[in-house]
């Protein structure tokens, strides 16, 4: 296969040589066009002299720049695609070295002038069309040509395949020491917040929320009924202008709506706002302008009476007391707090560097498997060619491409 690609390359280099000895007759030819022609002429006028070296100098520099665009490879460079390339850029040149002919010879004709050269000219073109017809007949000959190149192209690309894989296998095992040592860092983490939530305050502190949250689900079932008709009617009514209360009747009226349980908490002992709202609400129930539906207002009375005879005054003391405890707690633990803050802050930056990897990790795993699908589309691909060109079972190895 080497020595058939070393006669193609040697075979058409033989045809580009000629074409480029041609290309330098016609230079020269050029240049003989382009010098000036200031001797007398027999039958021509001034004029007619003038308009033909105008025309001399217009052809050479036509057929010059048409020359100039065409470059020819090199022997080492040279593949099968040349031969048809370089066939239609003489084309190219052909017709336009004949365009130009036709518009400046007969001027230059008419002035007597230059005919040596305007006959070389007609003699390069033939020169021109036996180099067409030499390239076509080395595609024929060298038809076979292309399917080798191909074959080169791709075992080329089956190289760089191959090492782009061994890069891909590495970055794998990369990322998977690092996966496996992001996981070791969470779990270390993990683990000392374990330990840290067995420490007494953190015991302490979830049996005190354990009895907040009891006690807060109580507290709204206290107020559920009252808060949620008649007070957002009541609120409504404020918004609207309909009702004037105090300053302190609104913060408080807001308060209650907003987080009820923070509102109530906050108070003093015996919740004096929250009652001075009930009496507003107990005010416009038995005036009946509060628009809540008839057979709910007996409930809701009731509820507001209890309420108002203290009815959740001992709930809002222990909440106070927990409330008070809880704090304490966190107050006098601040460095164990911080150092929980601080565990969490690296675990969230564990969990971050985890995804980050985890994701390179899944691009190196998805272009490895587009790697490895190309590698053997290609050996069956050049393993076909060599069975039709050699009659010959070939089986490639990648350990070996």
């Amino acid at each position: 296969m080497h020595k058939e690609m070393e006669n193609f390359r040697k075979d058409a280099r033989k045809a580009f040589d000629k074409i480029e000895q041609t290309f330098e007759f016609m230079e020269s030819t050029c240049e003989k066009l382009s010098e000036e022609h200031t001797g007398p002429t027999e039958s021509a006028s001034d004029k007619i002299h003038e308009t033909a070296i105008k025309c001399a100098n217009r052809l050479a520099s036509s057929i010059k720049d048409s020359v100039n665009h065409i470059t020819l490879p090199t022997l080492d460079e040279v593949e099968f695609s040349d031969l048809k390339s370089v066939k239609d850029e003489l084309t190219i040149l052909t017709r336009t070295i004949t365009d130009a002919g036709r518009r400046y010879v007969p001027p230059i004709s008419k002035a007597k002038l230059l005919k040596r050269e305007i006959t070389e000219l007609s003699y390069f073109l033939k020169d021109i069309g036996k180099s067409q017809k030499k390239l076509e007949e080395l595609t024929r000959d060298y038809d076979y040509v292309q399917i080798i190149e191909k074959n080169f192209e791709r075992i080329a690309e089956l190289r760089k395949l191959k090492d782009r894989l061994s890069e891909l296998n590495i970055m794998q095992s990369q990322c998977e020491g690092l996966i496996e040592e992001v996981e070791s860092g969470k779990d270390e983490i993990i683990k000392q917040k374990v330990s840290i939530k067995k420490e007494p305050v953190f015991v302490e502190l979830h049996e005190i929320d354990g009895k907040l949250k009891k006690k807060q689900m109580k507290f709204t079932q206290a107020l559920r009924i009252i808060l949620d008709k008649p007070f957002k009617k009541f609120n409504k009514s404020v918004d609207d202008g309909l009702t004037n209360i105090s300053e302190d009747k609104k913060i408080a009226l807001e308060g209650y709506m907003d987080d009820p349980f923070e509102t109530f908490t906050s108070e003093v002992l015996g919740y004096p706002n929250l009652k001075a709202l009930l009496l507003e609400i107990q005010e416009r129930l038995e005036m009946n302008r509060l628009e809540v539906k008839k057979k709910l207002i007996p409930k809701i009375k009731t509820k507001v009476e209890q309420v108002l005879d203290d009815s959740i005054l001992s709930l809002q003391k222990d909440l106070k007391e927990l409330l008070t405890e809880k704090k304490t707690l966190i107050s006098n633990s601040q460095e164990l707090f911080a150092t929980q803050d601080q565990l969490n802050k690296k675990l969230h930056e564990q969990e971050k560097r985890e995804s980050e990897v985890q994701l390179e990790f899944s691009k190196v795993i998805a272009e490895k498997s587009w790697c490895e699908d190309r590698i053997n589309t290609i050996k069956k691909a050049l393993e076909k060619n060599f069975r039709k060109e050699l009659e010959e079972d070939i089986t490639i190895s990648i350990d070996n491409a």
